[in-house]
């Protein structure tokens, strides 16, 4: 039983999911994947020179809602440019598939999170190979349920992230609930990250 298991796992974690980037600009970048019939997205966003953030979800009409209301009544009130301009893509983005899609809960129901977390992986190194240049620290802060006094997504981070990532250019940590990946011999203590 161990043994299939196993074979189970291994067979998970070597599916090679395709994935699509969408939108490269200069402070938003989005991708999208799909597994099991659930698409995602995931956009990285320029929080200040240098430290990039990852976000990521699937594609459900309520979330597309919601965000969209929140995104309206922040836009009234922001008056930092480079997050009035992630918004906006936000808000283009998620305009332009609210109808597309129906409303559905999956969180907890996904039976393949390997294989998202390993897309994930593959995704976020190919965006600091895009953004290589621009990228000097990536936060990731993994949500977590109220029982967790560590996500189970950054567990799954940690296993799936040290297999595709350039340990020569990049290092990875954790704090808390959050993934760091930050370039080689750089000092995090020279930037202000966020963590949850």
């Amino acid at each position: 039983m161990r043994t299939l298991i196993k074979k189970i796992l291994r067979e998970e974690i070597n599916k090679d999911i395709p994935y699509s980037l969408i939108q490269d600009g200069d402070e938003f970048v989005l991708y999208e994947f799909n597994v099991g019939d659930i698409e995602f997205f995931v956009r990285f966003y320029e929080k200040e020179d240098g430290v990039w953030r990852r976000g990521y979800w699937f594609k459900e009409k309520n979330y597309f809602r919601t965000n969209i209301d929140k995104i309206i009544d922040r836009l009234k009130t922001e008056t930092n440019p480079r997050v009035l301009n992630r918004l906006k893509k936000e808000y283009e983005y998620f305009k332009s598939n609210v109808d597309s899609y129906n409303e559905y809960d999956v969180m907890g129901k996904l039976d393949n999170p390997l294989t998202i977390a390993n897309t994930l992986s593959k995704i976020t190194v190919d965006f600091l190979n895009v953004k290589y240049d621009e990228c000097n620290v990536l936060e990731i802060q993994h949500m977590r349920k109220s029982n967790e006094d560590i996500s189970t997504r950054l567990k799954l981070t940690q296993r799936s992230i040290s297999k595709y990532l350039n340990t020569n250019e990049w290092t990875y940590t954790t704090r808390q609930s959050t993934s760091i990946i930050y370039k080689k011999d750089m000092e995090l203590s020279d930037y202000n990250l966020d963590i949850y």
